[in-house]
C-alpha cells in the first residue's frame, strides 16, 4: 500500500498467514479495533502514522519493521507479542496510554533514533540495535 489514507472500521489493515505486507505514506486514523494487525508473515511501515485506534500496531507470530512512522493517541501504541520482533527507527511513540507493550519472549529492537515519550506508561524499553 502507498499513500493511501484509511479512516474508521474496526481494522486499519491486517495481514495475516505469511507473506510481506509493506505500507508506505499510509494514514490510519480512528479504527475501532486495531490501527494495523500482522497476524503471522512480515511487514514493514515507513513514513506512516496510526491514530485513534484501540491498539495501534499489533504484532502475533510477526515480525515488523516500523521506520519513519508515527504511533500516537491510542489506548496501546504497540504490542509485540511473545512469538514476535519488531524492529523500530527513527520512529515516535507518544500520546498513547500505554507506548509499548511486549510480551515475554517477544523481541523489540530499536536502532536508538526513535522517541517513546509522551504516553501516559511508555511501557517496555526496547533492546538496542547498532547501526551500520
Amino acid at each position: 500500500l502507498e499513500n493511501v489514507t484509511i479512516t474508521g472500521g474496526a481494522y486499519g489493515m491486517s495481514s495475516g498467514g505469511g507473506g510481506v505486507l509493506t505500507a508506505d505514506h499510509v494514514t490510519i486514523s480512528g479504527p475501532s479495533n486495531v490501527g494495523v494487525l500482522i497476524a503471522g508473515g512480515k511487514a514493514v511501515l515507513r513514513n506512516s502514522t496510526v491514530h485513534g485506534a484501540s491498539l495501534g500496531v499489533d504484532l502475533f507470530h510477526a515480525t515488523a519493521l516500523i521506520d519513519h512512522s508515527e504511533i500516537s493517541s491510542n489506548s496501546t501504541g504497540v504490542n509485540v507479542d511473545s512469538t514476535s520482533t519488531l524492529r523500530m527507527s527513527n520512529s515516535v511513540v507518544t500520546g498513547n496510554n500505554l507506548g509499548v507493550a511486549r510480551a515475554r519472549g517477544g523481541q523489540f529492537f530499536s536502532f536508538g533514533n526513535n522517541v517513546i515519550s509522551g504516553n501516559a506508561i511508555d511501557g517496555d524499553t526496547p533492546d538496542p540495535l547498532p547501526l551500520k
